[in-house]
């Protein structure tokens, strides 16, 4: 009864069946994150800011070509840092779901990642024009005359929110998240055929639940290299439970710091 229930949720509802399965099942929905972040937000920020450059300081386009190749490669980099950050945000907020029940603080989390960005961008702008330009900005107000020219930055990042949101709430509903019962155990324990062991894991502790839980969240978005290598552990956790069943406890804590290492390493790759 508990297999039939499990294809049900994870082979029908949200498509999620392990079968020659080589990615985590929402690791599309990162990259459609990403591409959003790099082509639409990030270049609208470069395209405009250096269009504010040449238009109100009156610089011609070959005077700034180092100031061009500085952006061009430090602001996707920060693109890439907050998309991490976003993932992490969405893993937990599914797994305190799944565990709590719903996470109410969700849009407040989102408007604190943005306004960081945000910040960090205007930062590094501003310190890259005045290393570079210095007499053009000691009597400006930086933010004022980038303003005065229609660039706002909280407007190209108020784009990503409602992304964001509708990211959480499709897994959401496609999982059925909720802490009427884990989906997310019960997603971790069919897709990597933790069935027969999970009795002898579950029996250490409602701790050791919830490190599966947040594990099986961060996975959910998880590129090949992550999935390759959590297929790994798991195979060993299943052999060395199955053959050692008295040691689970070092085996099983063994298993989930091995996890949470390629889970940082990886970065979703």
């Amino acid at each position: 009864m508990y297999a039939i229930f499990l294809f049900i949720i994870f082979g029908l509802t949200s498509s999620t069946s392990c079968v020659n399965q080589t990615t985590g099942p929402y690791y599309d929905l990162i990259l459609n994150l990403q591409q959003e972040i790099q082509n639409n937000v990030i270049q609208q920020i470069i395209d405009q800011f250096f269009n504010f450059v040449i238009q109100a300081l009156n610089i011609e386009r070959f005077n700034f070509i180092h100031l061009l190749d500085t952006i061009h490669s430090f602001l996707p980099q920060l693109g890439e840092a907050l998309l991490y950050q976003i993932r992490n945000l969405i893993a937990l907020v599914l797994s305190s779901s799944a565990l709590n029940g719903s996470y109410t603080r969700v849009g407040e989390e989102i408007d604190n990642l943005l306004d960081t960005f945000q910040e960090q961008i205007i930062n590094f702008l501003f310190n890259s024009l005045h290393l570079i330009f210095p007499s053009e900005l000691e009597s400006r107000d930086f933010l004022t005359l980038f303003h005065s020219f229609g660039i706002n930055i909280e407007n190209i990042l108020d784009s990503l929110k409602p992304k964001i949101l509708e990211a959480i709430h499709q897994i959401s509903l496609a999982l059925n998240i909720s802490n009427e019962r884990n989906n997310l155990v019960d997603y971790i324990v069919f897709t990597f055929g933790l069935g027969q062991v999970w009795s002898i894991i579950q029996s250490l502790g409602n701790q050791v639940v919830i490190q599966f839980t947040n594990i099986s969240a961060q996975l959910l978005f998880a590129g090949q290299q992550i999935w390759n290598s959590a297929q790994d552990i798991f195979n060993q956790l299943k052999d060395d439970l199955t053959n050692h069943a008295g040691d689970a406890v070092n085996i099983v804590a063994q298993a989930i710091a091995s996890l949470n290492q390629i889970l940082i390493i990886g970065n979703g790759k």
